[in-house]
């Protein structure tokens, strides 16, 4: 088992928790497989530039990573994209194939999935995070695909899809500040 976790410091302290943390888990499957997949890793990146993240076959070690941190941070806002369709789902389905303690699984109290903010008007023609983030103009460029990250797995490119899950953190970052500047959220 292998599990590589980056932090130097809280994420944000608990007097700053009117903050947002930006958050994405990478998988070797979607939901209609998540039996035969895992998770293999996930970052957390707060307003205030902080950094959280963990990479590996460990799949315990990331989940509870994940669980802490909602936990930890019940006030802030967490904010995805497309999280409630299959973020929090496949973690929460994970959570239970592997039996991890239930007691032990916390979700976002506070979560924004910004998949349904751009693509709410869009009638079933859906923008992906590296789509939304070119039609809103965030300037930031996604060079790998949640696709790739089972092969990357295989491969044991960890550092690749560590890489992936940080770019599209930061692009879903980039996008919420977007969508505050244009108008179609507020701060």
């Amino acid at each position: 088992m292998r599990v590589e976790v980056y932090a130097k410091e809280p994420l944000v302290e608990k007097r700053d928790c009117e903050k947002v943390i930006f958050w994405d888990c990478e998988t070797t499957g979607l939901l209609n497989n998540v039996e035969k997949s895992s998770v293999v890793s996930i970052t957390f990146l707060a307003s205030n530039g902080r950094r959280i993240s963990a990479v590996g076959d460990a799949e315990g070690y990331i989940l509870q990573l994940a669980f802490s941190v909602f936990m930890q941070y019940p006030d802030c806002l967490f904010v995805g994209y497309n999280t409630e369709q299959f973020d929090i789902p496949f973690i929460t389905k994970r959570a239970e194939i592997i039996k991890y303690p239930e007691e032990e699984i916390a979700l976002p109290t506070w979560n924004l999935d910004l998949f349904h903010v751009v693509n709410k008007d869009r009638q079933g023609k859906w923008l992906s995070l590296s789509e939304a983030c070119k039609y809103y103009g965030t300037g930031v460029h996604i060079k790998y695909s949640g696709k790739e990250v089972p092969e990357l797995v295989k491969e044991g490119k960890w550092s690749k899809v560590l890489e992936h899950n940080i770019e599209d953190v930061v692009a879903t970052k980039a996008l919420y500040e977007a969508l505050i500047k244009a108008g179609t959220i507020e701060e």
